[in-house]
């Protein structure tokens, strides 16, 4: 009988448990989010996390993201296989990883740490003022006597000593006021009176009207001059203006006070500014380029720089060639050669800005060159000739911008081969000797000159090269 009982007992509560474990099913299946409660189909038990993420997303299309440095992604996890839904999968993952997720929107980010929970925010307490009873005051009767504000008729008063209504004179800066004066205090800016530099306090800005539209002077007889004030027990001041035309007057001084202030720079200044941003603003990105490096900030003017490339010519094939130094002022180092002779060539440049991403460059260098060739007479002895030349270049140079750091250079040059000719260590007319010459920098013409030990050829040329260039303070 008890066996009994106990075996009811024991089917009634695991009843209560299957149906309490139903519940919470169905009611964590309502809380968690539709993306999470897709099913995916696990075919395999230990996979990399991030295999495993691709294969979940390309299922179910919801997007996963790892923010965490517990579990990393290519390391192989452990889950359950079968069908089953997102969020069953996620609890698995956070059971063997520990590591905790969080849903933003349709995204799974995973994380460290779980999520923290928003505070509730709690309205602050308000708190009414204490009411204090009134307390009655008792009136007081005034007994202060009054005395009226007239002049004695005992007082004696001095007349004022201005003449009349063109000015006031004062042998001293005093002044007597009648008795039927009438007092106004003017305070727009009254108070001190321009003596040339002297700015001196005025003794006499009440019970005058002033009119701003006249000047004040002070007479070599130390009179005071003031235009436009009036006596007011002998004439009346001027109507005030009506509000359009203050306005209008209000307009007039801001345009005047801004032409003034607007003045045309001089030619000097002109020049002076050309100069300084020709100077001082090396390159300028164009427009159109969006590139973080490229704003719209420009290079510092004594930023130095490096920049080498390389470039050809009428004589020389190959001429690589390394500028140092400056924006406006820069070394110039070339090794020139055209496969079959060279020489090294050294010099300086300067450039200036000419509009965005172009600069104009002047460039001179020079350069030496010996070569050595032996003849015979007509008993065979050898004769040692020798040719040295001195080769100068001065170019000017349109200097592109390309991208970032590159540059194209082209222009036109002007050379000059300055050659003296030698027979045993002495200058001496080439004669009908055979000396040794560049070919490449023989221009058209006797091979010679007039047949001295000195000749000089002059041409024109063309530039044309391709630099990188690395700014150190940009």
């Amino acid at each position: 009988m008890a066996r009994a009982v106990i075996k009811h007992l024991i089917s009634k509560a695991a009843v209560l448990v299957f149906l309490i474990a139903i519940s919470a099913a169905r009611t964590r299946a309502q809380q968690t989010p539709a993306s999470l409660q897709r099913k995916v189909n696990i075919t395999v038990t230990n996979i990399r996390f991030d295999s495993l993420l691709s294969l979940v997303s390309k299922h179910t299309g919801v997007k996963f993201a790892v923010n965490t440095h517990k579990f990393p992604p290519s390391k192989i996890i452990r889950v359950r296989k079968g069908v089953q839904p997102i969020a069953t999968l996620l609890d698995n993952i956070r059971e063997h990883t520990g590591i905790w997720y969080t849903l933003v929107g349709s995204h799974v980010i995973f994380v460290d740490n779980p999520p923290r929970k928003k505070e509730p925010v709690t309205a602050p307490a308000t708190t009414t003022a204490a009411k204090y009873p009134a307390i009655p005051v008792k009136r007081i009767a005034d007994t202060v006597f009054r005395i009226a504000l007239q002049p004695l008729a005992t007082v004696q008063y001095r007349p004022d000593t201005i003449p009349d209504s063109s000015g006031l004179a004062f042998p001293s800066f005093g002044i007597k006021l009648k008795k039927t004066r009438k007092v106004t205090a003017d305070t727009s800016a009254t108070g001190w009176l321009n003596i040339s530099l002297l700015r001196l306090p005025s003794l006499f800005s009440l019970g005058l009207y002033r009119n701003d539209t006249m000047y004040r002077q002070l007479s070599a007889h130390r009179s005071l001059v003031i235009a436009g004030w009036y006596d007011t027990t002998k004439q009346q001041p001027p109507p005030a203006p009506s509000p359009a035309t203050a306005a209008k007057n209000t307009a007039a001084r801001i345009v005047a006070a801004r032409q003034h202030t607007e003045r045309k720079p001089t030619l000097l200044q002109r020049t002076g500014d050309f100069i300084k941003e020709a100077l001082t603003v090396p390159y300028r990105p164009s427009t159109n380029d969006t590139r973080s490096e490229n704003s719209d900030a420009a290079t510092f003017a004594l930023a130095p720089f490096v920049r080498t490339g390389v470039y050809a010519d009428e004589t020389f094939y190959v001429n690589p060639t390394l500028h140092l130094g400056l924006p406006f002022l820069y070394g110039v180092l070339t090794w020139s050669s055209n496969l079959n002779k060279s020489l090294v060539r050294y010099g300086a440049g300067t450039s200036v800005r000419l509009a965005d991403n172009w600069r104009m460059h002047l460039q001179v260098t020079t350069g030496s060159l010996n070569l050595n060739a032996t003849d015979h007479d007509t008993l065979g002895t050898a004769l040692p000739l020798e040719t040295k030349s001195n080769y100068l270049k001065a170019a000017l140079l349109a200097d592109k911008r390309v991208g970032k750091q590159f540059r194209l250079l082209a222009g036109v040059t002007f050379n000059q081969l300055s050659s003296t000719y030698y027979f045993r260590n002495n200058p001496v007319a080439p004669g009908d000797r055979d000396y040794p010459r560049f070919a490449n920098l023989q221009p058209p013409g006797p091979p010679y000159g007039n047949n001295n030990e000195n000749n000089k050829r002059q041409w024109i040329g063309f530039y044309l090269g391709i630099f990188y260039q690395l700014d150190f303070l940009k």
